[in-house]
């Protein structure tokens, strides 16, 4: 008897326990709104040794916030001229034209010239008059020195298609030459060693950037690759996704590049096959150091000087789970310190394996104004069994060359589809914000999210979409920039799948009306310093020991680019502000009296 009542006691536990389940789903189902369920979370061991906590596919919901220092964003799309039907993975602004209005490279393979506005006209035609690019995305820079903008063009061949245009059978990346404002393709053997413009085949590169790594005052390139699609492998006769390396092209002069990519063993892939388009393999040394990771299959790149020596260090966005990588640089060699500096990722232990992220695009900015620049690493974080073991969006805050993780303190709320992040000022008050673009608007995982404009309050980021009244979903991409050169930031965003490209001018506010900026370009003098100045930085001191920084950069992200023009907002600052220019490769210049609300342009 005694043993039939504790089953019975037993079966009524159980009973409960399932109403309760029940009705907590039901409490959680599918809603396309703003408002996000309340967070679980699950416990895992860090690969570092420390306890991490990661999020399930739920987000804490938090209070409303109200931007007290927010611009008027106005959707503009319509009469800019720029196309409101197409759809675009990266985006370039930049001036090809050196007329100081800002042009807009869309892909890799539609130009659209400003007139200062925030008109613009397509221009491809004419501006290359022997046929324009077949490309996913480009990334500028003056490679020879002589005034103008030259760019990399690049195709994703193995990765999904969302650009209107391209033929992904033509599966070949392309350099081209600005020659006073049309464009000449450069020949393959521009790039004598194993590249696509080689005459192998073809790579699916999914971002690339420029700088100059060995300080000889000519900008080199490194180029990211992801993942092919093959049919066997030795172990198996399914398709599977394999890694490929990524390159380092070092700029040799007059347009001539060589290959370096050992100086770096930039992601080598796991395994005993081939290297892609040869029938080489990897030493056994860049074997074994490809076992130290998972497979690594590379979505962007970003160069930076992450530790204020004076030389550019690159960090590679790694997907699929993968660690990513800072190869930090020691004079023109480099040594991989992702795990040893803190910002490889999370490093999850999980069901016996190590995993980090889904990383799609990162960006480099100093947002607390301490002199180091900061990383933004937008992860794509699918829901389900994915959800507890890969990486959320991380903010590394910059300690000195070592980071601390910090997007959770900070307010970055999780997202299912962060793709790519950009920073930019936009409502002048000295402080950097961000937009993280979100994809996936109506296709896997729930809630569906807008793309994220988050405002940097000075002691943590508010998310601002409400405030700014930002409608935008399912954008892979997005550049702040002053396109109508009223010294406001304003956002031009690249639409993927279900959504398009849309641009929205900044129409200021009473409390930004009050903010002042200045805009510096510089130029190198093309020996010391690559006419770009790429690699060089900004800073102007502010009170309490802070400092404004800006570096200029050659491509970020999965293949995007900001302007060569740095938009620096001053808050309250008035009347003019002094400015310490150190260049690449060395040398500094101090400027005192540079007038606020102005552009300055500053030859070395």
């Amino acid at each position: 008897m005694l043993r039939l009542v504790k089953y019975m006691i037993l079966t009524i536990i159980i009973a409960l326990f399932i109403v309760t389940l029940v009705i907590s789903g039901s409490c959680s189902s599918d809603t396309d709104s703003d408002t996000e369920p309340a967070k679980t979370s699950f416990e895992f061991t860090n690969a570092d040794t420390s306890t991490t906590t990661v999020q399930s596919s739920t987000s804490t919901t938090k209070p409303e916030f109200t931007c007290q220092n927010c611009p008027v964003l106005s959707d503009s799309t319509g009469t800019s001229g720029l196309p409101s039907d197409k759809q675009f993975n990266s985006i370039a602004v930049i001036d090809y034209n050196n007329d100081k209005n800002l042009d807009v490279m869309l892909g890799g393979t539609k130009l659209y010239q400003g007139d200062g506005t925030g008109k613009f006209t397509d221009v491809t035609a004419t501006a290359f008059p022997g046929g324009a690019p077949n490309a996913h995305g480009s990334v500028w820079a003056d490679i020879d020195n002589d005034g103008d903008l030259d760019f990399y063009a690049f195709i994703r061949v193995d990765s999904q298609n969302k650009d209107w245009t391209v033929n992904v059978s033509a599966q070949k990346d392309t350099l081209w030459i600005n020659n006073g404002g049309t464009f000449t393709k450069a020949a393959d053997s521009n790039f004598p060693d194993l590249t696509p413009l080689a005459g192998k085949p073809a790579y699916p590169t999914s971002g690339a950037g420029w700088a100059d790594f060995d300080g000889d005052g000519l900008v080199d390139l490194a180029v990211a690759n992801n993942w092919t699609t093959v049919t066997s492998t030795p172990t198996s006769t399914e398709n599977a996704e394999v890694g490929n390396v990524d390159f380092l092209f070092r700029n040799k002069g007059g347009a001539q590049f060589e290959d370096k990519t050992a100086l770096t063993l930039l992601s080598w892939w796991k395994g005993t096959y081939p290297i892609k388009g040869t029938s080489s393999y990897p030493s056994m040394e860049m074997q074994q150091e490809a076992l130290n990771d998972p497979l690594r299959k590379a979505y962007g790149l970003n160069w930076a000087d992450i530790d204020n020596d004076g030389d550019q260090d690159l960090y590679v966005s790694n997907y699929r789970l993968a660690a990513n990588q800072l190869f930090v640089n020691a004079g023109g060699t480099f040594t991989e310190e992702a795990k040893t500096r803190k910002c490889a990722g999370g490093g999850t232990f999980y069901s016996g394996g190590v995993y980090y992220g889904h990383t799609i695009g990162s960006a480099w900015g100093d947002y607390n104004n301490d002199g180091f620049l900061d990383l933004v690493t937008c992860n794509l974080s699918h829901p389900g069994n994915y959800q507890t073991f890969s990486d959320n969006t991380q903010l590394y805050k910059n300690d000195g060359g070592t980071f601390t993780e910090v997007h959770e303190s900070m307010g970055i709320e999780w997202r299912i589809g962060h793709a790519t992040p950009c920073w930019g000022d936009i409502n002048n008050d000295g402080l950097l914000d961000m937009y993280l673009a979100v994809i996936y608007y109506d296709g896997i995982g729930t809630p569906h999210h807008y793309s994220d404009l988050y405002v940097n309050t000075g002691t943590d980021f508010g998310l601002g979409n409400k405030s700014l009244s930002l409608p935008n979903r399912n954008d892979w991409t997005g550049i702040l920039a002053d396109v109508n050169n009223d010294g406001l930031l304003d956002l031009i965003a690249g639409g993927y799948d279900k959504s398009n490209l849309s641009i929205y001018l900044n129409n200021g506010g009473s409390t930004v009306a009050n903010n002042n900026w200045v805009k510096i370009l510089l130029h190198g003098n093309g020996t010391s310093t690559n006419k770009s100045a790429i690699g060089s930085r900004i800073t102007i001191n502010t009170s309490g020991g802070k400092k404004i920084v800006r570096e200029v950069n050659g491509g970020f992200g999965g293949g995007n680019q900001a302007p060569f023009i740095q938009h620096i907002g001053l808050g309250s600052i008035t009347g003019t502000v002094d400015v310490q220019i150190n260049w690449a490769n060395g040398g500094s210049q101090n400027l005192t009296g540079l007038e606020v609300n102005k552009l300055h342009e500053i030859t070395q």
